[in-house]
């Protein structure tokens, strides 16, 4: 989440869990970082091997991240996710870090669960003013 709404702490504590994220992945495993706001931008046009050069660039790239993509519109970027061809018989997860302030909570829960057989979802809370209903 890339929103102004994470300006402040949320955008470093939300890099910072990022970087942790993709430093943690299992060898042999693919990865991409879509960050989001009123709009949104994909790390790679599709996702990379979690090697030592793909690593290094995602980690480059997350730590120039501000919190300048205007308001917190989910339900697009998780369409865009989603819709991303499946790379061989690997299970898709997607980790979603946000403050949750967004208007149709339940819009974002229901293209969750419509789509839970392309992906598994984990929502992650930053800041202080997490919306419960979304991280729950």
């Amino acid at each position: 989440d890339r929103s102004g709404s994470m300006s402040g702490k949320s955008i470093h504590m939300a890099k910072e869990a990022t970087i942790l994220f993709l430093k943690s992945l299992p060898a042999g495993t693919y990865f991409n970082v879509v960050s989001f706001g009123s709009d949104f931008e994909s790390l790679f046009q599709e996702s990379q091997p979690n090697d030592d050069d793909h690593l290094a660039r995602a980690v480059s790239e997350i730590k120039h991240f501000q919190a300048d993509l205007g308001g917190t519109e989910i339900a697009d970027p998780l369409r865009y996710i989603f819709n991303q061809k499946k790379l061989y018989s690997m299970p898709r997860y997607v980790f979603l870090l946000t403050d949750g302030q967004v208007r149709d909570i339940s819009e974002i829960v229901t293209l969750i669960e419509e789509n839970n057989r392309r992906a598994r979802v984990f929502s992650f809370g930053i800041g202080s003013a997490v919306s419960e209903e979304l991280v729950e």
